[in-house]
């Protein structure tokens, strides 16, 4: 879980990230273990157990008066979203664990269209070089108009230094998570 805070630096919420520790490799990066299990089809019940799991902290976290308000954010993949049983699988785990489901968040890349979106996220692909690409520090720009001109919230990933979060910061962007915040770590 990797913690996300507010321009005060207040944690809010976390993104629940998966990683894999193999026995005789160690530990196996997202990059290299997502795509095989997209390839030999396990991403559908791999997604499930992420959100499973993300569920079930919440509901442990909501036990503790000092991390009851956190939210858990968790990534969902395309072919996840459209399995026509997708919110019936969703209200399932919801059901299963008794997670409160105003804690959830469900994470969408850009390329799922729907609507009810509650926050806008700026990919940490356009926070890492925002202080020396002027693209990327445009779309950071634009995504932060974007969600201010929608009434939505908006998050940054991937902030790694106080120079890149003041930037987020002088452009209307309140909420981060990276590095600078915190690693990703056991719950």
């Amino acid at each position: 879980y990797q913690p996300q805070v507010d321009a005060a630096g207040r944690v809010f919420g976390t993104e629940a990230l998966v990683r894999w520790h193999h026995p005789g490799r160690g530990m196996v990066p997202p990059a290299e273990f997502i795509p095989a299990a997209e390839h030999a089809g396990l991403i559908l019940p791999l997604g499930a157990w992420v959100l499973e799991t993300a569920c079930q902290q919440l509901v442990t976290w909501s036990r503790q008066p000092d991390l009851a308000r956190l939210t858990v954010s968790v990534k969902v993949s395309v072919r996840q979203v459209r399995l026509p049983d997708f919110v019936d699988l969703v209200l399932g785990i919801l059901a299963r664990t008794g997670a409160n489901p105003h804690r959830l968040k469900l994470e969408l890349t850009e390329s799922v269209l729907i609507d009810d979106v509650d926050q806008l996220k700026i990919d940490q692909s356009f926070v890492r070089d925002v202080l020396t690409d002027p693209h990327d520090a445009s779309i950071a720009r634009t995504i932060v108009a974007l969600a201010d001109a929608m009434g939505l919230a908006v998050i940054a990933e991937g902030v790694e230094t106080e120079a890149q979060r003041d930037f987020l910061h002088q452009h209307g962007c309140r909420s981060y998570q990276g590095y600078l915040i915190g690693r990703p770590m056991p719950a």
